[in-house]
């Protein structure tokens, strides 16, 4: 079951100045998806966050996370890092 987009369908970076530093930022979305492990019959979420992924860890809950997969983010190489 795919459940619709939570947030803003489109969305672009700006720029967060606070104090001296200036970061990026962009307003997040997220797509829930529900399936069935095969061999346990165990429900399984499914949460796809559009924005910075290493932002999302903070907002998490202690001890909810199984598994957190990021990428995307680097010009060209699909790998996790943050995009300068």
């Amino acid at each position: 079951m795919v459940e619709p987009i939570d947030g803003p369908l489109c969305s672009r970076t700006h720029l967060i100045t606070d104090g001296k530093t200036r970061y990026r930022d962009i307003e997040p979305a997220w797509r829930r998806s529900q399936c069935v492990h095969a061999a346990t019959g165990r429900m399984i979420e499914l949460i796809f966050r559009r924005g910075f992924g290493q932002y999302v860890l903070h907002a998490l809950p202690d001890e909810s996370l199984g598994v957190f997969f990021h990428c995307g983010d680097s010009s060209g190489e699909s790998r996790s890092g943050v995009m300068s």
